[in-house]
């Protein structure tokens, strides 16, 4: 059987932690799928240069075809602009050159350029939302409405994203707490049926405890100078915009009075001083903190060293759209989670997978009686904690969904 041929425009870099954990492990899978798919992707330049020959061969090893193109950082609005029409004069060419079935539009620049191409060349697109862009970015204090430029840009994306969901061949939200929300929308054409829910999913086989290799673990705490008899809460990933920082050193200064040897783990490639700022103004020792950066290929055994993992993140309306990648990834390693409600589905999947604990508030009394439910719990229960990321979060899972979409949407047009 001859592969059907699939655009895939992401305007996040392969090279990027993003592109590696959310776009290649889910087109690996469906390239043996019988798809084949043409990736055109925008490289921050460093990360290019220094990853393009690793992701190349990974790329190259499922049948993918890669079209990388350079990010333009500056001026901003008018940089997003030249790289629209960079998109767009490379999906065109690569239209031209293939039978292309459909394009898959990973979040709303990408949308733009799906909007075209269904106008130029009558190819459907499927809007993979990744969540409300244009709120995100105004709860995150990147545009502020108050800003004549970014009021217009807000305007204009919000009308965009009402487009992009009515005119696409299907949509896929990361959350059904998105779904729901723009189901109350009430807009023409729009019904449940036209919307599919994808959460950010793990691939099993790579945070799988059982294929880390023999003393990896206590390597890795040497290397660290973690004594083998304390214990480890780990927090994963950036420290910018939406993640608490502060707020997650203040809990672990009263997790500390629970468990004095306790150590803060943070595997992040940002700056630890703010970091360092709060554990002073908190009392958390210095040496109770260990901040260190990671390749994807390291996480699993960092995640194997941890009792207990934690994030927390700033609850606001885009927030509803959200699906943090590294609750499925610490799931599959069989550590329990700390997180906050307000966010995504996050609080309902812990809740119901018994996955851990979720904080309501972040007042110092509820972050002592956290503390404590946390210090007297019993050991987690890895295995159910494995058979639950099975069941929410799983590549296979994720991938099998989409495949399922994009049969739907292909079939339409026959």
């Amino acid at each position: 059987m001859s592969a059907t041929d699939i655009l895939y425009l992401s305007y996040d870099g392969m090279t990027d932690p993003l592109g590696q954990s959310q776009v290649i492990p889910y087109l690996s899978v469906l390239s043996r799928s019988g798809y084949r798919f043409h990736l055109v992707s925008f490289e921050k330049k460093e990360r290019f240069q220094e990853g393009q020959e690793k992701i190349n061969s990974i790329l190259k090893a499922a049948g993918i075809q890669w079209y990388p193109c350079i990010y333009t950082k500056s001026p901003p609005v008018l940089s997003t602009l030249k790289d629209l029409l960079i998109m767009k004069r490379v999906a065109g060419r690569i239209i031209q050159e293939n039978t292309i079935s459909m394009v898959h539009c990973r979040s709303y620049i990408s949308a733009l350029a799906g909007l075209h191409i269904k106008e130029k060349f009558n190819i459907p697109f499927l809007f993979d939302m990744r969540g409300f862009w244009a709120d995100e970015r105004v709860d995150g204090k990147i545009w502020s409405l108050s800003n004549p430029v970014f009021s217009l840009l807000y305007r204009y994306f919000k009308k965009k994203e009402t487009a992009f969901l009515q005119e696409s061949a299907h949509v896929i939200s990361l959350t059904e707490s998105a779904k729901q929300e723009i189901l109350h929308w009430k807009l023409k054409d729009i019904d449940k049926g036209k919307i599919t829910v994808i959460p950010c999913c793990a691939d099993l086989e790579h945070f799988n405890p059982a294929t880390l290799s023999a003393g990896i673990t206590q390597r890795r705490r040497q290397e660290l100078s973690i004594p083998e008899q304390s214990e480890i809460m780990i927090y994963l990933g950036s420290l910018g915009t939406w993640y608490m920082g502060e707020e997650m050193i203040r809990f672990f200064s009263f997790l500390l009075k629970e468990k004095p040897g306790m150590i803060f783990l943070v595997v992040t490639k940002d700056s630890p001083d703010k970091l360092n700022e709060w554990c002073q103004r908190y009392g958390v020792p210095k040496d109770m903190l260990r901040v260190i950066p990671a390749e994807r290929d390291e996480v699993p055994a960092l995640i194997a060293m941890s009792k207990l993992s934690v994030f927390f993140i700033l609850p606001s309306y885009s927030k509803k759209a959200s699906s943090p990648t590294k609750l499925a990834e610490l799931m599959a390693m069989g550590v329990p989670v700390l997180c906050n409600a307000g966010v995504g589905d996050v609080a309902d999947i812990v809740k119901r997978s018994e996955a851990g604990w979720v904080m309501s508030d972040f007042d110092d009394a509820s972050m002592k009686a956290m503390a404590h439910t946390i210090a007297v719990a019993s050991p987690a229960d890895s295995e159910k904690l494995r058979l639950a990321a099975k069941e929410y979060g799983s590549l296979e899972r994720g991938a099998s969904r989409y495949a399922g979409v994009y049969a739907n949407i292909i079939g339409a047009q026959t």
